[in-house]
């Protein structure tokens, strides 16, 4: 219980700059997931929570989308563009 309302008091900061733009948006959101990286950890097998390779600014880019197989691509944080891309 305690988890699930720090998580809460989290969101919050979130949901109100949505509501910056649109009003009405908890009224609209049809499904809402907190995630965390506790949560990451746990269902995408991420270690520590962690999201994608470390690439420092200027030093390299993420690898591409392309594989050997033809017609087979691969997305996701650890590709170009990377994270935060909806």
């Amino acid at each position: 219980p305690e988890y699930e309302a720090l998580k809460k008091e989290r969101s919050e900061v979130l949901w109100k700059a949505l509501e910056q733009v649109i009003p009405d948006v908890r009224s609209r959101a049809e499904v809402e997931m907190v995630g965390t990286p506790l949560t990451h950890a746990r269902f995408l097998r991420r270690n520590n929570g962690t999201y994608g390779p470390l690439v420092r600014a200027g030093e390299g880019t993420l690898p591409g989308h392309t594989t050997p197989v033809p017609k087979l691509f691969v997305c996701g944080d650890s590709t170009f563009p990377g994270i935060g891309v909806p």
